[in-house]
């Protein structure tokens, strides 16, 4: 009750952000954090999955990387078919509304106060963990690696095809800390609009 957390993000800014000086404060990971492991000591203390991406099994690898340290994690409960062959005793799972929506606008009501309950998801995982960060009693919370503004992927030459002697395009994440990371299944504009509303629901929530 009342400890700061860090909420970190997974936008392009998380590359130059020096997460091994948060390490000894409570942080909260997301979705695909295990692709920054190889590069810095830091480790989430929780974690938070509430993507249908899951179900690409890149995804779930990077995923499932993280609950296999032990981290407390907390799943949404219709993705639990992707997990629960592992028999984790550290995830426990929400249940999660408005997962699906493209909104431009959230109702303040769609916030949630007891996480034990439900959580609001649509739009980023990082509005769930909002919730449950708020829930457990954290008290500031900032938010690292929380970019804005998604644009589409890059267009870059891969290796070249021997036998033919073309090279491959290859699409490039812009959008976040790793150019493999991707976004399957999701415009930078429906992006764009659920991040924005998500942040701003937030932002009214913790003004209450």
């Amino acid at each position: 009750k009342n400890k700061p957390v860090f909420m970190i993000g997974n936008g392009p800014s998380l590359s130059e952000t020096p997460l091994d000086q948060i390490k000894g404060m409570y942080s909260f990971g997301l979705n695909r954090i295990s692709l920054i492991y190889d590069k810095v000591k830091w480790r989430p203390d929780f974690f938070v999955c509430t993507t249908l991406n899951i179900a690409h099994e890149e995804w779930r690898r990077d995923i499932i990387n993280t609950m296999l340290l032990g981290t407390p994690s907390y799943v949404w409960d219709q993705l639990g078919k992707y997990v629960e062959q592992y028999h984790f005793k550290n995830v426990a799972y929400i249940n999660c509304t408005h997962g699906r929506e493209v909104v431009n606008y959230a109702p303040d009501e769609w916030w949630s106060y007891d996480a034990s309950q439900r959580v609001c998801k649509f739009g980023t995982s990082m509005l769930a963990a909002l919730q449950v960060a708020v829930y457990m009693g954290f008290n500031p919370i900032y938010l690292l690696g929380c970019d804005l503004g998604f644009k589409p992927p890059i267009q870059v030459n891969g290796s070249s095809n021997i036998i033919h002697g073309a090279s491959q395009q290859i699409q490039k994440d812009p959008n976040h800390f790793a150019g493999n990371y991707g976004t399957p299944g999701c415009t930078p504009d429906v992006l764009n609009t659920n991040m924005l509303a998500a942040h701003e629901l937030a932002y009214k929530a913790a003004e209450k």
